[in-house]
């Protein structure tokens, strides 16, 4: 693997893309133009930055707060990679905190090792705005993964569960600052997964973005240091 190289794309396509631009409530899916320049990759693959060499279509999932919309979940190449590398090294029944996108859920179809799959979504509006594009998941065909999305607040479902989940996904959180990711990760990422832990003891749980306390870890050990090194 090359440490500290730059990828370069000149064609971007994900599930989400196809989407149509639509608006429930607070939430929409809006389509933007990433233009051309080098951005983070964060590790992924080796590679620390990414050079996009002619404008791709990022698709955005936008809730509005205090009036204006606000970002919370892309589907540019990190983001769709990380979902890539989960759903890869995801197995047998899988609990997927958040729907977001639902890029992740796309990746999971493709893996003949998982047998099912639990979505649970808080947002009855972000339900509703993704439903028609994932509805063909909910179509059974052999050899595929059966997948449930369900209108849960994940805390909730998780005190009364008593499924023994194989895999544990959680994408719950967005961070716009290193500070703000730090409050997180030890004054929610930690309890939980302590909790978690406890509670699942024979599950694989990874939440995203916080591989430290993560089963599946889509960034090696060596470009987590490159990674830190850079924005110290």
């Amino acid at each position: 693997m090359k440490l500290s190289g730059t990828l370069e794309i000149t064609e971007w396509h994900t599930p989400a893309t196809d989407y149509p631009e639509s608006e429930v409530g607070n939430f929409r899916i809006h389509h933007i133009k990433q233009s051309r320049g080098y951005y983070n990759h964060w590790g992924l693959d080796g590679y620390l930055f990414l050079k996009v060499k002619k404008p791709i279509p990022i698709t955005n999932l936008q809730e509005k707060r205090n009036g204006k919309w606000q970002y919370w979940m892309v589907d540019d190449p990190p983001q769709q990679r990380a979902m890539e590398i989960y759903a890869a090294h995801a197995h047998g029944r899988v609990l997927v905190a958040g729907l977001g996108l639902g890029l992740i859920l796309h990746e999971l179809a493709k893996n003949p090792r998982v047998n099912s799959v639990v979505v649970l979504e808080k947002s009855p509006e972000v339900m509703e705005l993704m439903l028609s594009n994932i509805q063909y998941l909910f179509e059974p065909k052999k050899g595929e993964p059966l997948f449930v999305v369900t209108n849960e607040d994940f805390y909730e479902f998780i005190e009364n569960d008593t499924g023994g989940w194989d895999t544990i996904i959680v994408d719950l959180w967005v961070s716009n600052s290193a500070d703000e990711k730090m409050r997180i990760f030890y004054q929610e990422i930690l309890p939980l997964h302590f909790m978690l832990s406890q509670k699942y003891p024979a599950s694989e749980i990874t939440y995203h973005g916080f591989q430290t306390v993560s089963a599946i870890k889509p960034v090696s050990e060596e470009m987590v240091e490159l990674v830190s090194e850079i924005n110290s």
